[in-house]
């Protein structure tokens, strides 16, 4: 067979550019987004034969969609975030193609075993102590991951109920 019978087939490099966000609670349940390109099935399929696994566990592809312009295009991958021990974790994307060879790109996500806020604000400053006072407490770096039901307050070591959580977003023109 000559040379000139050959075709070859340049295959792009999987990578995972992002992972958003990087850290969250050792509980799981968080959602994730990988940006990903270089895979075969991103280039056919929309991505449905990623697989991901965070910490050796498998973990499900809940929906993936394009991003970029015609000259890098990645997708975007979402999971699920599964309970794992504080600390530093592999986060894998593969596909395996139908000759069984596997493409991968990985990164890190840090799992933490308690995530620490600082308190921005607290209104009214003053109040009589009386049942059932409002109280807005203002909270810095919180994960989009967090939830209601993971946020405990205590006033003079009295565990308070929390009934809403109000997620604010700030920007800033130059």
């Amino acid at each position: 067979m000559s040379a000139s019978n050959l075709t070859y087939v340049s295959r792009p490099m999987p990578k995972l550019y992002q992972i958003s966000p990087a850290e969250g609670p050792a509980r799981g349940g968080w959602p994730m987004f990988l940006k990903v390109s270089g895979f075969m099935s991103t280039q056919s399929s929309g991505a449905s034969g990623l697989k991901i696994r965070i910490g050796g566990v498998a973990c499900p592809v809940l929906e993936t969609s394009l991003s970029g312009d015609g000259a890098s295009l990645m997708f975007i991958v979402s999971t699920t975030a599964p309970p794992l021990p504080a600390g530093t974790h592999d986060v894998v994307v593969f596909e395996e193609n139908a000759d069984g060879e596997v493409s991968m790109a990985s990164g890190l996500v840090q799992f933490a075993e308690q995530m620490s806020l600082a308190i921005t604000e607290v209104w009214p400053l003053e109040f009589n102590g009386a049942a059932a006072t409002t109280v807005t407490v203002g909270l810095s770096e919180l994960a989009p991951s967090i939830r209601l039901s993971d946020i405990d307050v205590l006033v003079d070591g009295e565990f308070c109920k929390v009934t809403e959580l109000v997620r604010h977003s700030t920007t800033q023109s130059v």
